[in-house]
């Protein structure tokens, strides 16, 4: 096994219990929706840190040919993680949770936990190696980073309601678009 795939085993393994966490909520929410009060937003932001959980994993093809470090592994195993954490508070864990009532509750630190994932997904790739300082892709970035503050920063709802629509579709641009292909962005020079 090569050093990479040794890196990839473990990060795959985060995000897939990130991926599974999700899955199950919103099969949670599915099956008790005559039980539960649903309140679209979080379905919104479910749909979109899916996305987040399979563009990281796909971009994970850049670091094909990184010398690895543990810092280096430190700091990509964290980001899967950092996205985990925010996962488990995205939806509810069970029908006795009001799902519209809890997501407002953990509003804040799911948004906040999704701004430290984007950080860090923003710059991972030029602080390892493989990408440079300024790509297509930044702007995507940089704007997820401003609708996520705005979304932690305001409690109206109206602004809830469009934030959660526009991080869906920047990052349904971000994945479809701008990182269509495996290695899209990496290694420097290429």
């Amino acid at each position: 096994m090569s050093l990479f795939g040794f890196v990839l085993v473990m990060v795959s393994i985060v995000l897939g219990l990130g991926l599974t966490h999700l899955l199950r909520g919103v099969a949670m929410v599915v099956r008790h929706r005559r039980s539960i009060s649903v309140d679209w937003i979080p379905l919104v932001w479910a749909t979109t840190v899916f996305l987040f959980v399979a563009s990281n994993w796909w971009a994970l093809w850049d670091l094909r040919d990184v010398h690895w470090t543990f810092p280096a592994f430190f700091f990509v195993m964290t980001e899967p993680a950092v996205l985990y954490l925010a996962i488990t508070l995205l939806l509810p864990v069970s029908a006795s949770e009001q799902h519209s009532g809890s997501f407002e509750d953990v509003r804040v630190p799911f948004i906040s936990l999704m701004v430290v994932f984007q950080a860090m997904a923003t710059w991972d790739g030029w602080l390892i190696g493989t990408e440079a300082f300024w790509d297509p892709l930044r702007w995507a970035q940089i704007g997820m980073i401003g609708i996520l503050v705005l979304s932690a920063t305001s409690h109206r709802r109206s602004v809830q309601r469009l934030t959660a629509i526009a991080a869906l579709l920047v990052a349904v641009t971000g994945t479809f678009v701008l990182r269509f292909f495996p290695g899209a962005f990496g290694p420097v020079g290429r």
